[in-house]
């Protein structure tokens, strides 16, 4: 299913701070749950993976991180908000929890990063070798957990070609991001593009699996998709934007030592002046790991005096907004509210 641009509409009043501390409490309740009923399916998945040096070890590792389990709650709130129980998208979610898993371990080999989670990334502990086979093990892990799942044939063969179709995007998204690092011409659309597909299809697959689990019908399914591709650049933004208080368990100015072109630096580059764009240019293409310090904290400040920081946080809650307004279209039921109430999380969350 091929998905249309995201266009940008205009920007929404920001939430109240009361509010928001709100949801969020019941949105870490709601996750902790969502742990604990996971615990038993990653057990067993981490238990078929043959104790080879270097393998079995990594994938342990890598679960035991576990992260807030924001997709696979996202996941089973879909299938609640049709009818289903919530048990019932269970084994889905935990196959949506192997691929991310899959996506983080390459993608820190991809971008070179020491640490996740405030601890050492897979390849830093085991190499580069063995993080690429270990972050394999989990794309068959999430296959098996839907094909070992109690769900019709026809519907495995359905998720099975859902998390192709996303897959073959993320990974689009993935490469259209690595090539922003040589353009010269990169603007916020093709950023929101790029992360649409990387970030959103993601997002996407997990809803759509969970909606399809509940009855949604193909018109609800399509809508949960373009949710998740909406909702997804809103929460990239926001992960950017950890980078400049290290919340995000790595050092800060890491995206600045990777090069990456988030909106914050696209934002920069097209409002500073030539000389400081083209520093600001050359500081991202430095060779990783060769950044000092002194060019990182010159890079931060130059983009608070270009606004760019507070352009990408407005960035964010107007694309947050859009995302809203494709969610009051489904069931109003009380799943969609933890639905949305688990998306605004994600987009505003601390770390």
């Amino acid at each position: 299913m091929a998905r249309t641009p995201l266009a940008l509409a205009p920007i929404a009043p920001p939430e109240p701070a009361a509010a928001a501390r709100a949801y969020g409490a019941d949105v870490e309740q709601f996750l902790r749950y969502v742990d604990r009923r996971l615990v038993p399916y990653m057990k067993r998945s981490a238990d078929r993976v043959r104790d080879v040096p270097g393998l079995k070890h990594g994938v342990v590792t890598q679960i035991r991180t576990g992260g807030k389990r924001l997709r696979a709650g996202l996941c089973i709130v879909a299938c609640e908000m049709f009818g289903g129980e919530r048990l019932r998208a269970l084994p889905f979610a935990a196959a949506v929890e192997h691929l991310q898993n899959f996506t983080l371990v390459h993608d820190d080999i991809a971008d070179g990063d020491d640490e996740r989670r405030s601890r050492p990334s897979i390849w830093k502990l085991f190499g580069v070798a063995h993080a690429i086979t270990i972050g394999d093990a989990f794309i068959a892990l999430g296959c098996l957990s839907i094909l070992d799942s109690p769900y019709p044939p026809e519907v495995k063969v359905a998720l099975m070609k859902l998390v192709g179709e996303r897959g073959l995007e993320i990974a689009a998204g993935q490469a259209m991001d690595v090539n922003f690092r040589e353009r010269e011409n990169v603007d916020i659309q093709d950023y929101v593009d790029a992360t649409a597909l990387k970030t959103g299809a993601f997002l996407a697959l997990a809803l759509e699996g969970g909606g399809m689990l509940g009855g949604a019908d193909e018109e609800q399914v399509a809508t949960l998709g373009r949710f998740g591709a909406t909702a997804g650049v809103a929460f990239q933004i926001k992960d950017d934007l950890l980078d400049f208080t290290g919340a995000k368990g790595r050092a800060i100015g890491a995206d600045v030592v990777e090069g990456k072109l988030t909106a914050v630096a696209i934002h920069a580059l097209r409002s500073a002046d030539a000389a400081d764009a083209r520093r600001l240019r050359a500081v991202l293409r430095a060779p990783a790991g060769r950044t000092p310090m002194a060019d990182v904290e010159w890079v931060l400040d130059l983009y608070r005096r270009t606004g760019s920081i507070a352009f990408a946080e407005r960035l964010a809650d107007r694309v947050m907004a859009q995302a809203a307004r494709l969610a009051n279209t489904l069931p109003d039921n009380e799943a969609r509210h933890r639905f949305v109430a688990i998306a605004r999380y994600l987009a505003k969350r601390a770390r």
